[in-house]
């Protein structure tokens, strides 16, 4: 069987082949509605697919960035939705692919590609030129057994859905945080594109900016599988130690309450979140990148926030 297969950008015809390979690998659909919104741009479609004849077999997405590095605002951009055909893995397409597309991407001015890779395509990665790895990331977990079972009554009487986030509330928490040497610049624009024009979005935000000292904005993303989650997708605060505020919003209920790496590693333990095993690597690759061996230790610093990868 002759597996040779060529690369493009993504064009319209195939996005209906490309929602039939994300089924075949994920065991789950993605919309046309939600493709568009996430590697769209003004002119042309940020991902590429292998192709052989008229079948796509293997896809690859990009999704642009703005962060601040070193104090001057560049694009970075974010690989996802990674995946071949299963008749044409173990071909070297996974590689050609990504070659084809980074090669397009260089020129197009982006500093850097950060990708989300599971533990089989680390292995892969790692055999790859410029392949730089950054770290595991950690999720810490507050489970609560007892109690009444969130709804969507209870969500909507205590908290705002996401497309209620207006720009005078978030001007109020904004912090863009350039002590670790770079971050991504999350501005309103960012917020809005993020979570509030997601078609798909589940999210929805607590904030407080009352006299007490609490000074907070929490989006959260929820859903129900055989427990409830609440997942902390982002934290903008002013100051630390006050989440209890938001936690004890379910004092009555029962829940899983997740975050990713925040500053308040102590307040978190405190509180009785337990560490689990770390369930997500991040990884970089260069494009526009120089003092490559200085900058690969500012990227090791950043602390990511669930938001920062489209699997919430």
């Amino acid at each position: 069987m002759n597996h040779k297969v060529n690369f493009r950008r993504v064009i319209d015809k195939d996005i209906s082949k490309i929602q039939n390979l994300f089924k075949i690998t994920f065991k789950k659909n993605i919309t046309k509605k939600y493709y568009f919104w996430q590697y769209k741009n003004k002119k042309n479609f940020n991902s590429f697919v292998a192709y052989k004849d008229k079948k796509v077999v293997g896809h690859i997405g990009f999704v642009n960035k703005k962060i601040l590095f070193n104090k001057n605002l560049f694009l970075c951009i974010y690989r996802h939705t990674t995946m071949i055909h299963p008749d044409y893995r173990k071909l070297g397409i996974y590689k050609n692919l990504m070659l084809y597309s980074y090669n397009i991407l260089k020129n197009e001015k982006y500093l850097f590609i950060l990708g989300w890779p599971n533990e089989i395509n680390l292995l892969a990665s790692k055999k790859q030129k410029n392949f730089n790895f950054i770290k595991k990331i950690s999720t810490f977990t507050l489970e609560k057994k007892t109690g009444k079972k969130i709804n969507k009554i209870f969500l909507k009487k205590n908290f705002n859905s996401i497309n209620k986030l207006d720009k005078k509330t978030f001007s109020k928490f904004s912090i863009i945080d350039i002590n670790n040497g770079w971050s991504i610049y999350k501005d309103y624009e960012y917020i809005k594109h993020r979570y509030i024009k997601n078609p798909d979005s589940k999210n929805y935000f607590y904030y407080s900016d009352s006299s007490n000292g609490e000074n907070i904005l929490i989006i959260f993303r929820y859903f129900n599988q055989k427990k409830t989650y609440i997942n902390i997708v982002e934290i903008f605060s002013l100051y630390k130690n006050n989440n209890n505020f938001f936690i004890n919003k379910f004092l009555n209920y029962k829940y899983v309450i997740q975050v990713w790496e925040y500053k308040t590693y102590k307040y978190l333990i405190d509180n009785k979140f337990k560490l689990i095993k770390p369930n997500f690597n991040i990884s970089y690759y260069p494009l526009n990148f120089k003092n490559l061996k200085s900058n690969k230790k500012i990227m090791n610093k950043y602390l990511f926030s669930m938001g920062d990868i489209d699997v919430f």
